[in-house]
């Protein structure tokens, strides 16, 4: 709990921080001034990493930490990783490499958000950590049983390893290999530890191989589901490139190993070599021998290779004008090639998605049409944007003053309110299109301001948008101010582009709060919304009328008991029995029954079981039926989109 506040107290001033980084980074500033600003921003996204790190550590420490299961694509996954860390290390010169075994399953139900936690963390420390060479992520199966594969991870660096007096102590919390008083690598040294705790979450353990000089390996396992029903067509070879002859020419071995086997995945018989030179004797000799090659991959390292520039000895061949040419280019770098030549080359970026290694040298081949990509120019943007009047709630001068200026630079006009009891009165007096509501202020909090609009909203009609925006992070607060009857939720520190799209969500392009439906008799009957657990339980119909079965199951035993306790006068077993109701029902989204339920919780708490519990319960009884019915008709599929 100390944990949680004091996160909610560090990216209060981080908010401010971050907000007035971007703000100076988008208003023109010179390159000194960017280069300034861009540390403050880096700073000031490293102490985020921290803060979460300790608040996981928390959740550790208290047994809250849970694994949310849902269907994802491995690979997809993996390759959204590596690419986040692909500019920093090819700044640092290092060659970033993945490797996903073909047999690897890639549809599985699992906790996809930590598992990517484990590999950032992993990787992370592995590129921060070298200096010269290379890093590569290898993702395999290790075996498989009842539907359930074991996932084998490996991490292999070509740092400076590991001294043996830290490899058995890496795993623990608040360790630093780098530990001493000069060390040049920061870090809380919690994300192995908490690493190894989800690794072991899952089913699996983590483990370390190193030696000093020449690099670490990290290996960490995983047990998951896999979904062997569903078939992946993009696993599937392209028939068109199984007589197609590739040669690959790269300098480093392990990068050439892992183009060999997509090219030979593709369809295609792949040669490699390791030079420039070697490339252009060998096009020349297949030529010769009337075999000539028909594709060739050339990483960018070896395009000028002896001077002169390879595309342009392979663009002046007559004998090599049929070949089509990849070029391999690092992400934010490379040597493009000469303007000179009058070749059509293709570029896939390093580290190479599969999707793109197949996508790429079909279209090359001309076994399937290149789509060129949409270009948005955003030249239409100021005049389509929305220009909002917008109550801002916010008591952190910092906050309201770095808010303010960014809301205004997208055209909309703010007002400030210092607290919710100043934001309910301005919201009285005048016409807001939108309000941003802070949760924790003085005198009264976001959750009161904004139960108390509403309350005004019920008696006058009218729906304003509210976006909580708050720096209340841990498992829970969204669906807390939701549920307080906000529209939207944002956690701080807060970023102008999604905070953009927030505005957007909940604001139709006229200006306008998007339409809610109004409520007719018969859908007041239905009272709920089965659209978050459709989407927690992966639209599986399967696994949510199994959800439903316990759900009625349960909520029919504490009506039962509530009922009981009422008879008998037990205020404490009416109070204790409503709030399990209470947040049983508000699963579905059963605002009516969360209300009663509530009302009901507020009368055994203050020990008031007059004749109108009797009544309340006899609504809830009758609510609920009228639900149970909707239920059983499986409405809830129609709408769960």
């Amino acid at each position: 709990e100390f944990l949680a506040n004091m996160s909610h107290e560090l990216r209060t001033p981080l908010n401010g921080i971050l907000g007035i980084a971007e703000l100076m980074l988008a208003a023109n500033p010179t390159d000194e001034q960017r280069k300034l600003m861009d540390m403050v921003q880096s700073s000031g996204i490293n102490l985020l990493a921290l803060i979460n790190d300790l608040l996981d550590i928390s959740k550790i420490e208290a047994g809250k930490l849970k694994l949310e299961l849902t269907k994802f694509r491995l690979r997809d996954m993996v390759e959204s990783v590596v690419e986040q860390y692909a500019v920093l290390a090819n700044d640092k010169g290092l060659e970033l490499l993945m490797m996903i075994d073909k047999d690897t399953p890639d549809i599985l139900t699992g906790d996809s958000g930590k598992l990517r936690q484990v590999i950032i963390n992993i990787l992370g420390n592995a590129i921060k950590f070298t200096r010269e060479g290379e890093v590569l992520l290898n993702v395999g199966l290790e075996s498989i049983k009842g539907g359930v594969a074991t996932i084998l991870f490996h991490v292999r660096d070509t740092g400076p390893g590991i001294p043996p007096a830290y490899r058995k102590k890496i795993f623990g919390r608040f360790i630093q290999a780098d530990g001493g008083s000069t060390r040049q690598h920061g870090g809380t040294g919690l994300g192995t530890a908490i690493s190894k705790q989800i690794v072991e979450m899952m089913g699996g353990k983590i483990w370390l191989e190193s030696e000093e000089g020449k690099g670490s390996s990290f290996y960490f396992t995983v047990a998951i589901e896999t979904q062997t029903s569903l078939t992946d067509r993009r696993d599937e070879a392209c028939k068109e490139a199984k007589n197609i002859k590739a040669l690959i020419a790269d300098d480093n071995p392990t990068s050439l190993e892992i183009v060999k086997k997509l090219a030979i995945e593709w369809g295609a018989t792949a040669v490699t070599v390791d030079t420039g030179v070697k490339a252009f004797d060998k096009l020349m000799e297949a030529v010769k021998e009337n075999q000539p090659f028909d594709i060739i991959f050339l990483d960018h390292s070896l395009v000028s290779e002896t001077g002169t520039s390879m595309i342009d000895k392979i663009s002046s061949e007559d004998k090599l004008k049929n070949l089509k040419t990849v070029f391999l280019a690092p992400m934010g770098g490379g040597i493009e090639p000469s303007g000179d030549s009058h070749m059509t080359i293709a570029k896939i970026v390093k580290p190479i998605r599969r999707s793109d290694f197949m996508k790429t040298a079909s279209e090359t081949m001309g076994f399937v049409e290149r789509r060129e990509p949409l270009v948005k120019t955003g030249a239409d943007e100021p005049t389509q944007r929305l220009k909002l009047d917008i109550l801002l709630a916010e008591d952190n001068i910092i906050n309201q003053k770095v808010a303010t200026m960014a809301l205004e630079k997208l055209g909309h006009r703010i007002t400030v309110a210092n607290n919710g009891k100043i934001a309910v009165e301005k919201f009285a007096n005048d016409d807001f299109d939108l309000i941003l509501m802070d949760i924790q202020m003085p005198e009264m909090d976001g959750y009161e301001a904004v139960k108390e609009i509403r309350e005004r909203e019920e008696v006058n009609g009218g729906h304003i948008p509210v976006i909580a925006m708050t720096a209340h992070a841990m498992a829970g607060d969204r669906a807390k101010c939701l549920l307080a009857g906000m529209d939207e939720y944002i956690s701080k520190p807060i970023r102008l582009g999604e905070l953009d799209k927030k505005i957007d969500k909940v604001m139709d392009k006229t200006g306008f709060p998007k339409p809610k439906e109004e409520k007719t008799e018969e859908e007041d009957e239905k009272g709920f919304d089965m659209g978050d657990i459709y989407l927690l339980l992966n639209n599986e119909e399967d696994a949510v009328t199994e959800f439903l079965d316990v759900f009625v199951s349960d909520v029919e035993k504490n009506i039962s008991l509530l009922v009981g306790a009422i008879d008998s006068g037990d205020a404490g077993a009416v109070q204790a029995v409503a709030h399990e109701i209470k947040g049983s029902v508000s699963q579905i989204g059963a605002l009516g029954l969360v209300r009663l339920a509530q009302e009901l919780e507020a009368m055994g708490s203050n020990n008031d079981l007059s004749g109108e519990a009797s009544g309340k319960i006899a609504d809830l009884i009758k609510k609920f039926d009228r639900i149970k019915v909707k239920l059983k008709e499986k409405s809830w599929a129609k709408n769960a989109s």
